[in-house]
């Protein structure tokens, strides 16, 4: 017996994604910030790192608090919440942290299935 072919699976060509890395934390008030400036389409990590320039211990990492996060956006939103999160998280100042953003070859729709209701907003 044949198995049915699955159904093709919509691709999107217009998400860009925001990477960064924080070497004094805040991850979660930047998720709580994007989450208020309606953005849910962002997670971070913590890392051992030590931050550019700064020596440590051979094999040790200098700072515990360093964490990476990461920000999926659409393309007419990319600039703009690039310009926030560095604003936000004072990216200017030295050592605080770096990002880069990157557009990505392709992403899937997020498309609840049928009779199931997002959440409210907060």
């Amino acid at each position: 017996m044949q198995r049915p072919k699955p159904a093709a699976i919509p691709m999107r060509n217009y998400s860009w994604m925001i990477n960064g890395v924080l070497y004094h934390g805040g991850g979660e008030k930047l998720m709580l910030a994007l989450h208020q400036y309606g953005l849910d389409e962002a997670y971070f990590y913590n890392v051992n790192a030590t931050p550019l320039g700064r020596s440590s211990v051979a094999g040790l990492a200098d700072s515990f608090d360093v964490e990476h996060f990461h920000v999926i956006v659409s393309a007419d939103q990319a600039e703009t919440v690039f310009e926030y999160i560095f604003e936000l998280m004072q990216m200017y100042k030295p050592n605080v942290g770096m990002m880069s953003l990157q557009r990505l070859l392709g992403s899937t729709p997020n498309v609840l299935p049928e009779g199931v209701q997002p959440e409210p907003a907060h």
